[in-house]
C-alpha cells in the first residue's frame, strides 16, 4: 500500500529567462501537509457482508460499504432494511452502524469502548473480551498517555497538579470533559478535534500493544512463506504453475514487509515524540504527531488487522499441513486469503 504523503509537489511555472514553462518542486507548508493527510482516503472501509448462502459464507456474497453512494439503496434492495425509517429500533441500528464506521477495526476492546457510549445495555457477548482484559488494556494505555498529561501540568503546584492529573486521567476515557479540550488546545489544535484526537491516541496505544503481542505469529507466517515448505506436496503435478505460485508467494512477503515497515514507522514516530516532550520538554514532535493522529490511527487499524489475519490464515493452515506442507490448491487458497487481508482501499491492486 502507498501510505506516504510527499512533502513536495511539482508546479508548472513560467521562466522569463528561457521564455518557457518549467517544472519545479515546491516544499509544502506544515498546514498544507496536514490538510493533505486529513483528506487522504481511509486505508480500510466498513462493509456489511451478506452471504449468498448463510450456511456456507465461503461461497461469497454481497458487500455493502457504509460510505458507498448507494449504501441506503443496497440495504433496502438486498436486506429489505429502510435506513430512512424513523422508528426507535431503526434509528438505534443506524447509530450503531455509524459508530462502528468510526473505528478502523473490530477488535473487541475498541468495539466495546465505542458501542457502550450509545447503549450501556448492549449484550457483552458481542465483544468477546473479559472485564479483566479491558482493565489490563486500559492500564497499559493510561501508563502510555499519563506522562504526556503530567508534563503538560508541570507548572501547577503539587495539590493542583494531583487534582488535575486525576481529571485528565478521566478525560482519557471521557473526552467530553473540559480537561480534554484544555489538553488539545495547549498543543494548538482546534478544540473541535478533541474527541477524535483522544480516541485516536487511545487506539494507537492499543494497537502498539496488540501488534507487539502478535509479532511472533506474523514472523512464523513470513518464515513459512520464505521456506521450501510453501512448495506444495503435489508440486510435480503442478510443475508448470510453480513460477506463478512462487511469484505470488514473494508478492505476499513484500506486502507484509511494507505493512510492517509502515506500522513500525508510526510507532517509532509516536515514541520519539513522546520521549521528546517527556524528557526534553520539546512539544513540537508530539504536536505534529497529534495533528495527523487520526490518519495514523486508521493506518494502524488497517495494518494491525492485516497482519493479524495473515498470521491467522497461516496458523489455521498449519493445523492440517503435513510437516508444514499443503497441497497446491490449499497453498494457493492460503496465499489468496493473505492477499485479501493485505489489500486496502488506497492500494486496491495489491
Amino acid at each position: 500500500p502507498n501510505f506516504e504523503e510527499s512533502s513536495e509537489e511539482t508546479q508548472n511555472v513560467y521562466d522569463p529567462t528561457s521564455m518557457r514553462y518549467v517544472n519545479i518542486k515546491v516544499k509544502k507548508t506544515e498546514e498544507e501537509l496536514n490538510a493533505a493527510m486529513i483528506e487522504r482516503p481511509r486505508p480500510i472501509e466498513t462493509a456489511i457482508f451478506v452471504p449468498y448462502d448463510i450456511e456456507r459464507p465461503e461461497l461469497g456474497g454481497h458487500g455493502i460499504y457504509l460510505r458507498k453512494h448507494n449504501y441506503q439503496e443496497l440495504m433496502l434492495s438486498i436486506l429489505g432494511i429502510d435506513m430512512n425509517a424513523t422508528d426507535k429500533d431503526s434509528l438505534r441500528d443506524a447509530k450503531v452502524l455509524g459508530m462502528i464506521d468510526q473505528i478502523p477495526s473490530l477488535d473487541p476492546f475498541l468495539l466495546k469502548e465505542t458501542l457502550l457510549k450509545i447503549d450501556r445495555n448492549i449484550d457483552p457477548a458481542y465483544f468477546s473480551i473479559s472485564d479483566e482484559e479491558v482493565i489490563g488494556i486500559k492500564m497499559r494505555i493510561t501508563a502510555k498517555l499519563m506522562p504526556i498529561l503530567e508534563r503538560a501540568l508541570r507548572d501547577d503546584d503539587a495539590a493542583t497538579r494531583d487534582q488535575r492529573s486525576r481529571r485528565f486521567l478521566d478525560a482519557i476515557w471521557n473526552p467530553e470533559l473540559p480537561e480534554a479540550e484544555m489538553f488539545i488546545a495547549a498543543f494548538g489544535i482546534d478544540r473541535s478535534e478533541t474527541a477524535k484526537v483522544f480516541e485516536a491516541l487511545k487506539g494507537i496505544s492499543f494497537y502498539e500493544f496488540n501488534v507487539l503481542a502478535g509479532g511472533k505469529a506474523v514472523g512464523e507466517a513470513v518464515k513459512w512463506l520464505q521456506s521450501d515448505q510453501t512448495l506444495p506436496i503435489d508440486a510435480r503435478a503442478h510443475e508448470s504453475q510453480m513460477p506463478v505460485l512462487k511469484a505470488f508467494r514473494n508478492q505476499i512477503v513484500t506486502s507484509i514487509r511494507d505493512v510492517s515497515r509502515k506500522v513500525g514507522e508510526i510507532f517509532k514516530s509516536y515514541n520519539l515524540a513522546h520521549e521528546a516532550f517527556r524528557e526534553r520538554d520539546d512539544p513540537k514532535p508530539i504536536r505534529m504527531f497529534l495533528m495527523s493522529v487520526n490518519r495514523h490511527y486508521w493506518t494502524l487499524g488497517y495494518g494491525a488487522a492485516a497482519l493479524a489475519n495473515v498470521a491467522h490464515f497461516h496458523t489455521q493452515a498449519m493445523r492440517t499441513a503435513t510437516k508444514g506442507k499443503l497441497s497446491f490448491n490449499e497453498t494457493m487458497s492460503v496465499l489468496h486469503n493473505m492477499k485479501l487481508a493485505l489489500q486496502s482501499t488506497i492500494s486496491p491492486n495489491l
